[in-house]
């Protein structure tokens, strides 16, 4: 994609699959899910409350991607990664891992009889 080219939907599907498959090669990862929402791939993870979102991928105008972390105020923190997909990917898992990996112990798991 050349810069300043609108990003279609469809471009926006097939890179959040990419994401998603890229993730999922990349460990114990099928239970995170890639979506395409307007310009960003959220990436999220499967918990008994529903679906979590971690972090998003944002597509930049020069065709590369931006990483930003979800807070718990539910804003978004950019990170200083940016470029291709595949190397974002790499960075997210890299930085992000702890927050990818499946909740081994959910909270409804840890209640005590005192």
């Amino acid at each position: 994609m050349r810069q300043n080219e609108t990003w279609t939907r469809s471009e926006a599907e097939d890179a959040a699959r990419q994401a998603e498959a890229a993730i999922r090669g990349r460990g114990a990862y099928d239970h995170v899910h890639v979506r395409a929402h307007g310009r960003h791939l959220v990436v999220q993870t499967d918990t008994p409350e529903g679906p979590w979102p971690v972090a998003r991928l944002t597509h930049l105008p020069t065709g590369e991607f931006g990483i930003s972390f979800r807070r718990h105020t539910g804003k978004w923190e950019p990170m200083p990664f940016a470029g291709p997909l595949a190397k974002v990917v790499a960075d997210l898992c890299d930085t992000l891992a702890s927050y990818l990996a499946r909740d081994e112990y959910p909270l409804d798991t840890c209640e005590t009889d005192h």
